[in-house]
């Protein structure tokens, strides 16, 4: 059976794929073991860093060349994220590294007894571009009070919740988002509260505080698992809730919200709760044994199963893909089809009075417009329209009027005419 080796990899460069002679990329990981009177209890984070190292030949190294010759010089070259990927058989690994940083350190070596390829050394660090554009300091908003005893640390000002729960592996996580108040505006994740080990009634009650001590217009819960447990409490108090059920279609749109978000910079949280970031980064992208696209995130200590990121991209969820489409009103103001019926009622010799009343009232109806025109209704046939008729009148007779009779419609001398323009 094919095993994956150094030869089954491709690697992308941003838009750029090259071959490479060797590879490396190291995470450094600071976090370390807390103790209590020198008995380990819990951790504490640490700063993460993430660097590599390519080695090209001449033809691959020729194409940074020529991508730097065009960006002006090796240090304007924009960062860009890096894709390893490899298949052998049934095996396949990808890693990604987002915001990578290139930095020329062995430009040439030159080996006089020649017998192999002229190699070329280029280190590079791994920046978290998108992701550290996102990093902010909570204690400068001024409308935000962090103190977790404040009863209202936000006002009354609208937030959202995003809640990922569980029972017993992973922890159970919410977040407080706080949403933008205009149009293309920024996300602050306010709060976040992780729980492991507790009951759903326990995680019921703790999102109920939350709703007493903010404003909050959204929730929103997988009810994939075990999470409909909690989501059954929690619409008890805020019926609102809305359940989350994960699918294919569900990931797929949470997964690009979150992107189209960060990649944008419309969110924001403080720099120093690096779990965040740390959790955005272990979900890959991979497919099912159909073929079609899905998500899914490794397992690890510090960030659980992406917990964190799930709950943010649950609250994310409240605003649609699309936010720049504008939806179609069908209110229609009065000041024409009111302002024409108004001046043909007796006594109004124009309408303009009422349509200064009226300024004001609006209408809702069906593709109603004050402009609209008469439009050809699809699969009917257009009949052509007759000109107005109306009816001859035939003499009466003697006391016919008295006693309220017209003459038969079916009159021999009844007869149709054209009226009169």
């Amino acid at each position: 059976m094919s095993r994956i080796g150094g030869k089954n990899f491709d690697v992308n460069l941003g838009d750029l794929q090259v071959h490479v002679e060797s590879c490396t990329l190291d995470i450094t990981d600071n976090s370390k073991t807390a103790q209590t009177r020198g008995v380990p209890d819990g951790y504490v984070d640490g700063d993460v860093a993430a660097a590599g190292d390519l080695e090209l030949d001449s033809t691959n190294f020729n194409l940074l060349i020529e991508a730097a010759r065009s960006a002006g010089s090796f240090r304007k070259l924009e960062a860009f994220d890096a894709v390893f990927f490899a298949k052998a058989g049934d095996d396949e690994l990808r890693i990604e590294a987002f915001g990578c940083k290139l930095k020329v350190s062995s430009l040439l070596s030159i080996d006089p007894k020649g017998g192999e390829k002229t190699k070329h050394k280029v280190p590079f660090e791994v920046s978290l571009a998108d992701l550290e554009r996102c990093y902010s300091d909570l204690t400068l908003w001024a409308d935000y009070n962090p103190d977790p005893k404040a009863e209202r640390p936000f006002g009354n000002s609208p937030v959202w919740i995003g809640y990922d729960p569980s029972r017993t592996r992973d922890d159970a996580t919410c977040v407080v988002v706080a949403p933008p108040l205009e149009q293309g505006g920024k996300f602050r994740i306010l709060e976040k509260r992780s729980w492991r080990g507790h009951s759903f009634t326990f995680q019921a009650a703790q999102v109920k505080k939350l709703c007493e001590r903010f404003n909050v217009q959204y929730i929103g819960i997988d009810i994939t698992g075990v999470g409909y447990g909690v989501f059954d409490l929690v619409r008890d108090f805020f019926p609102r809730a809305t359940p989350i059920h994960y699918s294919l279609e569900t990931k797929n749109t949470l997964v690009l919200k979150a992107q189209d978000t960060i990649q944008g910079c419309r969110i924001e949280w403080d720099a120093g709760w690096n779990d965040i970031a740390a959790a955005f980064l272990t979900i890959k992208r991979g497919a099912t044994t159909s073929g079609q696209i899905t998500y899914s995130a490794s397992r690890t200590d510090a960030t659980g199963h992406a917990d964190i990121a799930w709950a943010v991209m649950h609250a994310l969820a409240h605003e649609p893909l699309n936010v720049h489409k504008k939806r179609r009103s069908r209110w229609s103001t009065l000041e024409g089809s009111h302002e024409r019926s108004q001046a043909t009622q007796p006594g109004s010799s124009s309408g303009k009075p009422h349509a200064a009343q009226s300024t004001g009232i609006q209408l809702r109806r069906a593709r109603v417009g004050a402009e609209r025109q008469h439009e050809r209704v699809p699969g009917r046939v257009r009949q052509r329209r007759r000109a107005d008729l109306h009816t001859a009148r035939v003499p009466n007779r003697a006391g016919q009027d008295a006693a309220c009779q017209r003459p038969s419609r079916h009159h021999s001398t009844l007869q149709t005419q054209s009226a009169a323009a």
